[in-house]
């Protein structure tokens, strides 16, 4: 498969763990275009020498000349980046030059790729996780309008990787639940060891050191603070300011809603601090909810607010 071109748009942690494993595998080729070049351009610097010729293009020179192009960007940014490259794409299709369009964006059909793509071209949908970056990654694949023969040489690009499933689309949530999901709550089986430990007296860096060891002496990846900060990939923050009399009952249907969607959550909630809760123990909300005061210098993805207005106060 070395005539293959492997081009990625979006050079973030899973873009460039995917062309790292690009590289390692054979192929041909390596195109890496970003928004920001320089990222592209140390990305390339680090490929070099792994086996492949790697260059760094611009999104609509990946469009033009690889054989699959990656779609490495936030789900909010598809359409745009999309129909950047939609005539580039239009003109190839027109002269024949087949192409494969490769989506990792969570909760994107592919159906949805190509309205945005302008045409029903090839596409292979994919749900890979964090351990790809170390070769041990569980990729699931969905294809639509794809050769057997394309199909041989994607999963041949992408043996360095991990290991690669196919199955239908309508599954991919349902399978991204276990593998897409299943490393944050190995994480969290980590955390709860060291909780366990530090009640016991254990400092808490001790404590953390001791239970990553323990899940890598196991081969299980474990990421580091620094690797994990800078994900690309990272679960959703949603600040929930929740004004429902009954909070709990609320909090619990929020949380089986958001938690039924691909995408990861971290949900944080905030109640009116004027506000004394007639229905709600103060040790509850001390427990689970933050006032404005506390959040008011993070930065939050989105914000759902529930319920009637308590109190008033100036729009502005």
């Amino acid at each position: 498969m070395s005539e293959k071109t492997f081009g990625f748009i979006g050079c973030g942690n899973m873009g460039g763990a995917l062309a790292t494993a690009a590289c390692k595998s054979g192929v041909g080729r390596v195109l890496l275009a970003n928004r920001t070049q320089a990222k592209a351009e140390a990305l390339a610097a680090r490929l070099e020498g792994m086996g492949a010729a790697v260059a760094v293009a611009e999104n609509a020179g990946v469009a033009e000349e690889a054989d699959y192009i990656f779609l490495g960007v936030k789900p909010q940014m598809m359409a745009d980046m999309l129909g950047s490259i939609a005539p580039v794409l239009a003109a190839r299709a027109r002269a024949g030059r087949r192409f494969v369009l490769v989506t990792m964006a969570a909760g994107l059909t592919v159906a949805r790729i190509r309205e945005m793509a302008g045409a029903d071209y090839p596409v292979i949908r994919i749900m890979p996780n964090t351990p790809c970056a170390i070769g041990k990654g569980m990729i699931l694949c969905a294809a639509h309008g794809v050769t057997e023969a394309e199909k041989t040489a994607f999963c041949e690009g992408m043996a360095a990787a991990g290991r690669l499933d196919w199955l239908e689309e309508h599954l991919i949530d349902a399978g991204s639940a276990v593998s897409g999901c299943g490393p944050a709550f190995a994480y969290l089986f980590m955390e709860a060891l060291a909780d366990g430990a530090v009640e016991c007296g254990l400092p808490r860096a001790k404590a953390l050191e001791y239970a990553a060891q323990t899940l890598a002496g196991e081969n299980i990846f474990v990421m580091d603070e620094t690797r994990a900060v800078t994900q690309d990939i990272r679960p959703l923050q949603i600040l929930v300011l929740n004004l429902m009399p009954t909070k709990i009952e609320t909090e619990t249907q929020l949380s089986r809603l958001l938690g039924n969607t691909p995408l990861q959550v971290e949900l944080e909630f905030l109640h009116t601090s004027s506000h004394e809760s007639k229905n709600t123990a103060k040790e509850h909300l001390f427990k689970f909810y933050q006032v404005f005061d506390q959040v008011k210098d993070r930065n939050f993805d989105g914000m759902v607010v529930t319920g009637a207005p308590v109190e008033q106060m100036p729009f502005e």
